[in-house]
């Protein structure tokens, strides 16, 4: 039977090989439209668009913007229905008619296989843990009363 190392190794693996699948095919191509800018601080740009369909995109997930044959790297701060907020690092105006966007899920999956990571480096240290505390009650005679 296979431990939860194992699971965990397997599922690393899975995850490390569709990462590297959507990483070279490059995304998935969102239209975007009516775009308006909302506000700006020390991480970026913030803007508001319109969905030409409803997409899935996790809050965080990293995007690509190509708008005016320039490129602009962000992440999704929230999508509800057709309404999509992203922070990317450059101002492109006031007004965005039409832009196209790019997801890069492949990143979050990195992220979830070095989550994984953890949970098995943290399940291991846990283990040992385990082992040493029995080993030490093991040793430890009982106190008897004569």
């Amino acid at each position: 039977m296979a431990s939860i190392i194992d699971y965990i190794k397997q599922w690393q693996q899975a995850l490390k090989i569709e990462a590297k699948y959507l990483e070279s095919n490059g995304g998935t191509k969102i239209i975007i439209t009516e775009g308006k800018y909302l506000t700006h601080d020390e991480k970026g740009i913030t803007y508001w668009f319109k969905l030409a369909t409803e997409t899935v995109l996790p809050d965080g997930t990293p995007i690509r913007l190509e708008y005016k044959d320039e490129t602009y790297n962000g992440s999704v701060i929230s999508v509800d229905g057709y309404d999509l907020v992203i922070k990317i690092s450059d101002f492109i105006g006031n007004k965005v008619p039409y832009a196209n966007l790019y997801s890069a899920p492949w990143e979050l999956l990195v992220a979830l296989a070095k989550q994984l990571e953890e949970v098995q480096s943290s399940s291991k240290k846990t283990k040992t843990n385990s082992a040493l505390n029995c080993t030490k009650h093991a040793t430890e005679t009982p106190n008897r009363k004569n």
